[in-house]
């Protein structure tokens, strides 16, 4: 082979690894012959109130069969504020539809920009987000689950506490129900001389 003939296959392959790249990381999940997400060209818009954002957003679903996601609605603001909201969406089959939610901002604060992002995929069992509270040696930790499968989950999860000594945990079976996304709490004991720096769950 001679070396422009070299140059233009070793071209050819770098311009093909590019292209599917470019489609893995375009924000739709695709296989099995279908795609969900936000269609090519579109982005989300906003209308502005002044405690809070609505934000529409199409987003498609060419499967011959209803799938669910999770999608986070965020508002940033001129003063660096972040502000979202998660909303459980179920697409019908072979669609195209726009969704919106509304965001609530602080009425001293000004958006700057909207951005949505799909957070939970179809058929995912997924721990979206994780607070607690403290009292007298005991921590309540709030884990909120969501599952876009069309059936009930069970799925082991680990509910941990940080302090600045050490770190405490309790492995708890959960029956997660289908097509939900729900809070589920569990206590974990921490010595009463402790306080918690920060609270996480985890699938294990």
């Amino acid at each position: 082979m001679s070396k422009s003939n070299h140059y233009r296959l070793v071209s050819m392959i770098v311009v093909v690894v590019l292209i599917l790249a470019s489609v893995f990381l375009s924000g739709c999940l695709n296989d099995d012959g279908g795609t969900v997400g936000i269609p090519e060209g579109e982005n989300p818009e906003g209308d502005i109130y002044e405690d809070h954002v609505e934000i529409f957003v199409p987003i498609m679903n060419t499967y011959e069969e209803p799938k669910q996601i999770v999608m986070k609605f965020e508002v940033g603001t001129e003063e660096g504020g972040r502000h979202s909201e998660m909303k459980y969406i179920t697409l019908p089959e072979d669609s195209v539809d726009v969704y919106n939610q509304i965001v609530d901002i602080p009425e001293n604060e000004t958006p700057d920009f909207v951005d949505t992002e799909i957070i939970v995929w179809y058929e995912e069992t997924k721990i979206v987000e994780v607070d607690g509270e403290y009292s007298e040696g005991n921590a309540a930790l709030n884990a909120t689950i969501a599952n876009t499968k069309f059936e009930s989950e069970r799925v082991l999860v680990e509910f941990i506490v940080t302090t600045e000594e050490d770190i405490y945990s309790e492995i708890e079976e959960l029956d997660v129900a289908k097509s939900s996304m729900e809070i589920y709490t569990e206590d974990v004991g921490i010595p009463p001389d402790e306080d918690p720096v920060s609270f996480d769950a985890q699938k294990i």
